[in-house]
């Protein structure tokens, strides 16, 4: 997939949640399994205007939620006429009709009186919609892939023991960037749970290529994403990558300057949009909108250990 991006970045949140629980007074929300390589969708079951569940992705690269045509039709929401505005994904930019919603909810948290877009995703064609920070940030998402569930909880209880911690910035208040390392360059890392596929910017590779670095240059490639048109990039297997306490031995990455890295203003410093084939590789992951805070737990055999990343799909 690739990551959706409204055209307004600062989204005002109308929440509704119950009163703080303990963690473990939380129901989990659901997943699919994870594949072996890690590069399964992560699904949450999702009610719109009390029906449901509905299968939406979970996409923290997206900081709005998104409705599919199939999902709109069969809940009688009129695209017609409806009132149009950019949304933003990975390789460029299209229309969307925005529609009126009543709620949404995931777990305890539901999101009243809504205005989505409703997009065709060629990325997701099984699935419902797309659910974004929008809905996220309202708290700690923890996916946990050795288990296969999914939890959206209230952020008031502190990490769970065993995680480990990663340098987290905000942007926007609800873009999860992290701080990498690809051979011996530092790099910006977008925590992206909707796109396959890691995907750097020509910065990352003048800054790599600068240093030396050793790049094994496979070709170009045809790749896209849930909107805009087909791009070319170079597929190019990088070093090691570090993050979280785990290598990532010689990692595939797609280079490009892809129109989200200017969406994002990370189009001048080394970037890397970190999709499921790297973040799968951990045992779970932690998003903590709230703290500003990525926690990653490694896997349980040889943490740390250097691990191969999952041999690059054509598309994604």
């Amino acid at each position: 997939m690739k990551p959706l991006v409204a055209i307004v970045f600062a989204l005002a949140l109308s929440l509704v949640a119950g009163p703080a629980r303990a963690a473990d007074d939380l129901a989990p929300d659901f997943a699919i399994p994870t594949t072996a390589d890690g590069v399964g969708r992560v699904m949450a079951p999702v009610y719109v205007n009390g029906q449901g569940p509905f299968r939406f992705v979970v996409d923290t690269g997206a900081n709005r939620s998104v409705l599919s045509p199939r999902l709109a039709a069969q809940l009688l929401i009129d695209t017609k006429g409806a009132p149009q505005q950019l949304v933003h994904g990975v390789t460029g930019a299209e229309p969307a009709p925005i529609v009126p919603v009543g709620a949404l909810r995931v777990g305890r948290l539901t999101r009243n009186a809504l205005d989505l877009p409703v997009l065709s995703n060629r990325l997701h064609a099984g699935a419902d919609g797309t659910l974004g920070a929008d809905h996220l940030s309202a708290g700690r998402l923890i996916i946990d892939f050795r288990e296969d569930r999914i939890s959206l909880l209230s952020s008031s209880a502190p990490t769970p023991p065993g995680y480990v911690a990663i340098t987290t910035q905000m942007r926007f208040g609800q873009l999860p960037l992290v701080w990498a390392r690809i051979g011996n360059v530092n790099v910006r890392a977008v925590v992206d749970t909707g796109a396959e596929r890691s995907v750097a910017n020509g910065a990352l590779r003048r800054l790599l290529e600068a240093n030396r670095t050793r790049l094994a240059r496979e070709g170009m490639q045809l790749f896209y994403g849930a909107v805009g048109p087909e791009a070319v990039a170079e597929l190019v297997w990088a070093p090691r990558l570090t993050i979280g306490g785990i290598r990532v031995e010689r990692m595939p990455i797609l280079f490009a300057d892809t129109h989200i890295f200017r969406m994002w203003g990370l189009e001048n410093e080394p970037a890397l949009l970190l999709g499921m084939d790297v973040i799968g590789q951990f045992d779970a992951i932690v998003i903590d909108y709230r703290r500003r805070l990525v926690s990653v737990r490694l896997p349980r055999v040889n943490p740390g250990a250097g691990r191969r990343a999952a041999p690059p799909m054509p598309l994604f």
